[in-house]
């Protein structure tokens, strides 16, 4: 079924059906039981994203290095598929990261990953942001990296890691949406405007995992700032060539990751000192890192969705 025209009659089923109080409000649980049922029958009618079309997207190595300076990288972001997608940038938190970089609790896998569709468990005092800029079917997107060795982990997400001197794999995770990413996330901010809501600020354990999984539209109205805030941050930019998407804590759906993989490789780590230790050289781990991006003009790997 098109996906039109089944969230029409899965919206139209549930205000016909949804128990509203005389204010207006819709009551979440009954909402919720009706949603599900519907959004099951969509689901068995057919996928709304062709997966089969997002294994055309793949990271492409064309030089790996490691001397006693630095981890070199250069590889190719390709876009094989029919369409266009939108591909991360960056992350900033505070500062502009090009990856998260550590060493991952088995002791060997070195995993740089950039995205915005990733679990956290810390309390963030402040929300990372992430840049996407849209790489037309048939495009690719060269880059290249230098990271000083040895490597120091650059944490966005966790503060986990493992403590080997040498890593074995390496893990590259780019994240990136098979669809309008501007304009998927106006028309969700867009939407959740229009529905009367109680105010998230008073989110409880009791409703919010229903809120979470049938509601998330007004998550990510509440994390980005409402329409209004979405469209100030972006004010500066082309929305028909890049975007500024802040973390909804996955609230906003849809991202894949294109994941690159090489094994047999050793590559020096520095792990987080432990408390009261010899503090490393450099504040906070962020050690040296320069990258170098070429505009849009082979190994090829899956991706996988990061969601809970």
């Amino acid at each position: 079924m098109d996906r039109s025209i089944t969230l029409i009659l899965v919206l139209t089923l549930c205000l016909l059906s949804g128990d509203f109080d005389r204010n207006g409000i819709v009551n979440f649980d009954d909402f919720a039981i009706l949603a599900d049922n519907w959004l099951k029958c969509a689901d068995s009618t057919g996928n709304f994203v062709d997966q089969n079309n997002l294994e055309a997207v793949m990271i492409v190595l064309t030089k790996f290095e490691v001397n006693d300076k630095a981890l070199e990288l250069s590889y190719k972001i390709k876009n094989d598929s029919d369409h266009d997608i939108w591909v991360c940038d960056y992350i900033t938190l505070g500062k502009k990261f090009t990856f998260e970089v550590f060493l991952a609790e088995d002791n060997r896998t070195l995993l740089m990953r950039r995205g915005l569709d990733v679990p956290t468990e810390l309390d963030l005092y402040v929300l990372p942001t992430g840049k996407y800029v849209r790489l037309g079917p048939g495009q690719e997107r060269s880059e290249s990296l230098s990271i000083t060795v040895p490597i120091q982990h650059r944490f966005v997400y966790t503060l986990k890691e493992g403590k080997a001197e040498y890593a074995t794999r390496l893990v590259i995770q780019v994240g990136f949406y098979a669809e309008d990413l501007p304009e998927m996330v106006i028309g969700i901010l867009g939407e959740a405007e229009k529905i009367t809501h109680p105010s998230l600020g008073d989110l409880t354990d009791c409703n919010l995992p229903v809120i979470e999984r049938y509601f998330g539209g007004l998550l990510v109205e509440y994390w980005l700032g409402g329409l209004s805030g979405f469209k100030e941050s972006n004010k500066m930019l082309d929305l028909s060539e890049q975007v500024l998407v802040g973390y909804t804590y996955q609230a906003l759906k849809g991202e894949r990751f294109s994941e690159l993989v090489i094994d047999g490789v050793s590559v020096p780590y520095r792990p987080l000192p432990a408390y009261g230790g010899e503090k490393t050289g450099d504040p906070q781990g962020q050690q040296a890192i320069s990258t170098r991006q070429d505009k849009p003009d082979a190994e090829k790997v899956s991706d996988r969705d990061h969601s809970n």
